[in-house]
């Protein structure tokens, strides 16, 4: 497989191993001195591809990275002997994470081994420490943390940017709010001040990550707190830190909120004397803007729209109740509790799906009442105060709200709804997570990657009649998950040149990671991809550029562009599907997608989670293609869910 960039030299991605750095006290380092010059070898243990990838790309060149998908209980079934470091998941099908520490640290008593989860609480790490673990890292892990971790325990492991072990620790310790987006900021009774980088969120406690230097005593009441995800910003009221761990560098501290709602965009007073002048019992009204707004605000709203919002809010509560209680209960269980929390797992799914998705529908009534009365930004505002605080429990749901919707397509959202759909750090955030991803939106976006499947399929039978190498563009390509797959299921026989187009860089950066950690395990040779970023400005200049021109200098068998026109205007539409056409070559396909009316969680993605798509109906998209030079040579299809649709021409 070959991997093109136009966008930039690929051979960044892969920097020379660099100097190893003074290293930390022998009994942390178990590589024996006569293999100092050799490549270390990191033994990672966890169920999931996409961790596994994530900590390849982290870790690569500097280390070779020995992926274990055949878990066992049974620790001979592991290479340790070969590794320097064991990086190891908590839960996975079928194997417990702690039992396993406690067989591979008694065989291994010098082995590091860096112990990671996004599941439980602070104490799974206190857990995994007492085990034997020489470090405790959180998921979602942030690549840097990773690198700094590794080379605390091996240093001769060097880093991908330059920076030794030693700058790494006291980076983390010191600077921790400087690559995050996700940070808290809190102020004790005796104006104490904590920053910390969020590590977990919900609506019961947030874990922020500080330095060590930092004075946090449990039972430290915080009147002031400010969590900020991404682009949003949430104040807390009256929480309270419940517990801290203590990592090799760094505290984890757990603080438990009591209540919580969105900062809202008005200039904020000081209680300064010229407030209370005139007055000599009572301060002036002017310090109660918040309960005086938002008293006139929901006074603006009928009481049967608000209502679904709080049932909303209510039924999230309720349900979290149970699920907290229980799982309190499943950590008891001497053995086999992983096992019980999947079963639990299952039982809740059909106790508490029906009962959300029925709520979830009262809601998107009530949010098209709202606009329909002029009163789309006081109903966002009001359901962003009650349901956040349950919403952003979910990994799928902070993920929109830490990267905002400005990119659409985000790898990690398009990568979790592909993946695990019951991640989170409770059994509670597990369910929320797992019923977004079972929604029709999510149904969706994975009928949508098995269809261009079947196309690429399709096009790959007929151009090998033809005996030429079949040629595909995606535009607005995303980390294109279709083929990825194709790549991991094809033969080397097969003939097929993918130009990936997209419009952002980070995401053309991670697809490149992607496709690089692909190539390790399958590396057909007949299979070339070439990434191009274009932005839509750009698209819609080749668009005018090409009427001048008879035929485009390049045509191609099958192009897909799926998930950008919900983003474009029905002029720009027209406009980039003619470009489009004339780029297939005669008896090849194109397939345009659009989402529908249709979606099951529409009001939900716009007035809550800031996400605005422009819908449109099978009529809509119909008569708007038959403007174009597909004219009426196009058929429209629907997934099953009727959330998204898609015009797909064959050329004659």
């Amino acid at each position: 497989m070959i991997i093109e960039s136009e966008f930039r030299d690929v051979n960044s991605l892969s920097e020379n191993r660099k100097t190893p750095t003074e290293p930390l006290p022998a009994e942390k380092s178990t590589k024996p001195s006569g293999k100092e010059a050799e490549l270390l070898q990191v033994l990672v243990i966890d169920d999931e591809p996409a961790i596994q990838r994530l900590i390849q790309q982290t870790l690569e060149p500097n280390a070779t990275v020995l992926q274990e998908f055949g878990l066992s209980k049974e620790t001979e079934a592991y290479p340790l002997e070969e590794a320097d470091l064991v990086i190891l998941d908590y839960k996975m099908p079928g194997v417990d994470g702690l039992d396993l520490l406690h067989s591979i640290r008694k065989e291994h008593p010098k082995l590091p081994i860096l112990f990671m989860t996004g599941f439980g609480d602070l104490s799974i790490a206190s857990r995994a420490i007492e085990a034997g673990a020489s470090e405790y890292l959180p998921k979602p892990f942030n690549p840097d943390d990773l690198r700094a971790a590794v080379s605390r325990w091996l240093p001769e492991f060097g880093t991908v940017s330059r920076k030794p072990a030693d700058e790494f620790v006291k980076q983390s310790a010191e600077s921790i709010l400087t690559e995050s987006q996700n940070f808290l900021v809190a102020y004790s009774r005796d104006s104490k001040e904590i920053r910390g980088r969020v590590v977990r969120f919900n609506s019961r406690a947030v874990v922020v990550e500080i330095p060590l230097a930092s004075e946090i005593i449990p039972g430290t009441e915080l009147p002031e707190a400010i969590v900020t995800l991404g682009s949003r910003s949430m104040e807390v009221a009256n929480a309270r830190i419940q517990s801290v761990s203590l990592l090799v560098d760094r505290a984890l501290v757990e603080i438990g909120l009591s209540g919580i709602w969105q900062v809202e965009e008005h200039e904020e007073e000081e209680l300064t004397p010229d407030l209370f002048a005139g007055r000599s019992d009572l301060p002036n009204d002017r310090i109660y803007t918040r309960f005086s707004d938002g008293l006139a605000e929901r006074d603006r709203i009928p009481a049967e729209v608000r209502a679904p919002v709080l049932e909303l809010a209510y039924l999230f509560q309720e349900i979290a109740d149970d699920l907290n209680l229980i799982q309190s209960k499943v950590g008891e269980q001497p053995s086999d509790h992983l096992k019980l929390e999947e079963d639990l797992i299952e039982d809740a799914k059909a106790r508490f799906f029906p009962a959300i998705t029925e709520a979830i529908g009262r809601f998107e009534w009530a949010a098209e009442e709202a606009e329909r009365n002029g009163l789309k930004e006081e109903y966002e505002r009001f359901a962003q105060k009650g349901l956040f605080p349950h919403l952003l429990c979910s990994p799928f749901f902070s993920r929109i709200v830490e990267k905002p919707i400005g990119v659409p397509g985000d790898y990690d959202m398009l990568g979790q709804m592909l993946g695990n759909r019951f991640q989170g750090h409770s059994l509670f955030a597990r369910i929320l997570n797992g019923w977004v991803l079972h929604s029709h939106p999510a149904k969706a976006y994975r009928h949508r990657v098995a269809l261009l499947n079947q196309k690429i399929d399709e096009t790959i039978e007929w151009s090998s009649r033809l005996d030429e190498e079949a040629r595909i563009l995606s535009v607005g390509s995303g980390v294109a998950y279709e083929v990825q797959k194709f790549v991991q299921d094809c033969d080397d026989q097969t003939k097929i040149h993918f130009e990936l187009e997209d419009f952002s860089r980070e995401t053309l950066e991670e697809a490149l990671r992607q496709f690089d950690a692909c190539q390790q395990a399958a590396d057909p040779d007949g299979v070339r991809i070439s990434f191009r970023q274009s932005s839509v400005i750009e698209l819609a200049n080749q668009a005018r550029e090409s009427r001048k021109q008879e035929l485009p200098a390049k045509r191609y068998h099958l192009v897909y562009c799926a998930g950008l026109y919900d983003y474009l205007s029905d002029r720009m539409c027209r406009t980039v599907t003619n470009y489009l056409y004339d780029l297939v070559e005669p008896g090849g396909q194109l397939i345009i997608s659009n989402f529908t009316p249709s979606n099951q969680l529409r009001n939900l993605m716009t007035f809550v989670l800031d996400w605005e798509l422009i819908y449109r109906t099978v009529d809509h998209f119909s008569a708007l293609m038959k403007k174009t030079q597909l004219k009426g040579n196009f058929e429209i299809v629907t997934d099953k869910t009727g959330t998204e649709l898609y015009a797909i021409a064959k050329k004659s």
